[in-house]
């Protein structure tokens, strides 16, 4: 899971009765960015979301946000 340290993005932009959400993740040395850009009606805001973010950690992968080591 990220923290206040891990680069997180998203924007938001409505078009009529679309919404378009791009999200990244980003690794804190930069080495990796993990990207999405979907488009769903506004009644599914909240689905595209939540959608996206577990689309985006799966694909991270657990070691991911993993960055400081002792």
């Amino acid at each position: 899971m990220g923290s206040r340290e891990t680069p997180i993005a998203g924007l938001a932009e409505i078009d009529g009765g679309t919404l378009r959400l791009r999200g990244e993740i980003l690794r804190p040395d930069g080495s990796e960015v993990l990207s999405e850009d979907r488009s769903a009606p506004i009644a599914g805001a909240a689905q595209l979301g939540a959608d996206m973010a577990r689309e985006l950690r799966g694909r991270a992968g657990e070691d991911f946000f993993d960055w400081i080591t002792a």
